[in-house]
């Protein structure tokens, strides 16, 4: 529906311009789920009656509809069988009937579409917004646990309609539809910031990844890592385009010693917390929203990822050492309080005797290497 007004169907639903529009989108939705070969197939017929109101407006069977008006058109003899098709007429009834009937009817398993998360979440919109629901209403009506189920999907809309008309394609929910998780993965992370404007910047940055042509979990992942590097990102991009925008780093609050296990790449790379005034956030999220700084702006997350699982996989390796020998102290210790008169002490002496030997050759090697150092 590129380039219609919002109301372009509420405001003259009967209208041929929207008919024909309204067909070219159910076109797409028939297509998407195969319903025209399904019924291209000799074997199969209608099994279900269309449902009308009382006015004769389809409650429930657009797209078969719409597949049958297009076999029909390519050849009326073929597929005569749905010039006449079952309807079933309701009764007077309200708008709300109609809708609840349409969320809770059980149509042939063939022929049944999956709602997307975007179809979802527009319909849970709609219904707060009629009624005057509540999350609460929303998750009662369709038996879900918690209401936060709602939430999320009405957050995820929000960012998706955003991200669109950020790009110029509002309404084009055909391309946020298989994004669902990376969505998902945006407001969850983006509910973790305390700073509403390293928030935004985030936000940017999954936008960003939104618009590459990659599967929803991998973007899953990658807006994970996003939220983990945030800090290191925020830094580079300042460092390549704002030269004169300072970025205070903010030192750990908890002392760190060395002898508690962390690793001398940890003392030297540990996080820090980039803080962003108001007007440097609008600039690095002017930064990476210009498209000419596309792959500058891919480059840096892609390589920060990268550089900081290095350095993770290095931090753990330093560890090793404190790690496995802090184990075999607790272990001892545990042996050591669990002794009892009938303790089985067989082959002890021997055990111990290795470790012995274990722990002095520890010893001279982390000597030797002192010295090295030195």
């Amino acid at each position: 529906m590129h380039n219609k007004p919002e109301d372009f169907f509420t405001k003259d639903p009967d209208s041929i311009e929207a008919l024909k529009v309204q067909h070219e989108l159910l076109k797409k939705l028939a297509d998407k789920a195969d319903l025209l070969d399904y019924f291209k197939n000799p074997r199969h017929f209608q099994t279900e009656p269309l449902i009308l109101d009382q006015y004769g407006y389809v409650v429930n069977g657009n797209r078969r509809l719409c597949v049958w008006r297009e076999l029909l058109k390519e050849d009326r003899e073929k597929y005569g069988k749905y010039a006449h098709i079952k309807v079933l007429i309701l009764p007077p009834c309200t708008e709300k009937d109609k809708e609840e009937l349409e969320d809770n009817l059980q149509l042939a398993p063939e022929i049944k579409a999956k709602y997307s998360w975007v179809n979802r979440a527009i319909r849970y919109k709609e219904k707060m917004e009629r009624y005057n629901w509540a999350p609460k209403d929303i998750a009662r009506e369709n038996d879900l646990d918690k209401e936060s189920i709602v939430s999320d999907y009405l957050d995820m809309l929000q960012h998706a309609n955003k991200y669109l008309e950020d790009r110029g394609a509002k309404w084009q929910y055909s391309r946020v539809e298989e994004k669902e998780y990376g969505f998902a993965q945006l407001i969850r992370y983006r509910a973790k910031f305390k700073d509403i404007k390293k928030a935004d910047i985030f936000t940017a940055l999954c936008y960003k990844e939104f618009d590459e042509d990659q599967a929803d979990n991998r973007l899953y992942q990658k807006i994970a890592d996003i939220y983990k590097n945030i800090d290191d990102m925020i830094s580079k991009i300042v460092e390549d385009n704002c030269p004169n925008t300072k970025i205070e780093d903010i030192k750990p609050s908890s002392v760190v010693i060395p002898n508690q296990g962390i690793s001398t790449v940890e003392l030297n790379t540990q996080k820090r917390s980039a803080a962003v005034s108001a007007e440097q956030a609008i600039r690095i999220t002017n930064i990476i929203n210009d498209p000419k700084n596309k792959e500058r702006i891919t480059s840096i997350v892609e390589d920060t990822i990268a550089s900081n699982k290095c350095r993770d996989r290095q931090c753990k390796k330093e560890k090793q050492l404190f790690e496995n020998v802090k184990g075999a102290r607790d272990k001892l210790r545990l042996a050591y309080e669990h002794i009892i008169p009938e303790s089985i002490t067989e082959g002890v002496d021997d055990l111990l005797e290795e470790i012995i030997k274990y722990v002095e050759s520890i010893k001279r090697t982390m000597a030797n290497d002192q010295s090295r150092l030195r």
